[in-house]
């Protein structure tokens, strides 16, 4: 990602990680008050976050962990002193809720602030729209819950280059962007597992 963008991918976010995340983003300091921890940007920017997860899907498995992650990352960005958070989950997580919200976070956006941009949810491949635009031929594009492989619904999908247009408007107005990419894209981002562990469901989807 361009300029101060950090992109994470992670499971089970906890506090704790986003905490550290977070401090390591900016120059900043976490204050605590009443044993709860405080984000202060060096700079006087204000924390905002968008933060989306998709469980409930209309023509791919259902995840089990993509809503309590985003919601996981929304109230700790609360405790952390972020008054401007946007959450969105399931339905509500469509690809036109999504861009109005990412609009209307951009227009509030100031310099010095820290954004965090996260997304939970099935993840995919597919050819590149521009020949020779992506190494592998692939673009990793990030599946809504209204995605179906055919018909009008395959729209309802976001691509990572649109991720990486937004990061740069947000940092073009003085900004810095914290990336949580918690979606699969594609078979090869697949992770082994403790044979031991039972009942083990893998975040991914078919390339289209």
């Amino acid at each position: 990602m361009a300029g101060h963008s950090i992109a994470a991918r992670w499971r089970g976010a906890r506090a704790s990680s986003l905490a550290l995340a977070l401090a390591l983003a900016l120059p900043s300091s976490l204050a605590h008050a009443a044993n709860e921890p405080a984000l202060t940007l060096a700079d006087g920017g204000e924390v905002r976050a968008l933060i989306v997860g998709v469980n409930a899907y209309k023509s791919l498995p259902p995840l089990k962990g993509a809503v309590a992650d985003a919601q996981d990352i929304a109230d700790t960005v609360r405790r952390l002193g972020g008054r401007d958070v946007s959450l969105l989950t399931d339905a509500g997580a469509d690809r036109v809720s999504i861009l109005r919200a990412a609009e209307e976070l951009r227009l509030r956006v100031g310099k010095g602030d820290l954004v965090v941009l996260s997304i939970a949810g099935h993840g995919s491949l597919e050819p590149e729209r521009v020949k020779g635009s992506e190494p592998d031929g692939l673009e990793a594009v990030f599946l809504l819950a209204g995605f179906a492989p055919s018909g009008p619904q395959t729209r309802e999908r976001i691509l990572d280059k649109e991720f990486i247009h937004l990061i740069r408007s947000f940092e073009d107005k003085g900004a810095r962007v914290l990336f949580v990419a918690d979606s699969c894209s594609g078979g090869g981002l697949a992770r082994s597992v403790d044979g031991r562990s039972g009942g083990v469901t893998y975040r991914a989807a078919p390339t289209y």
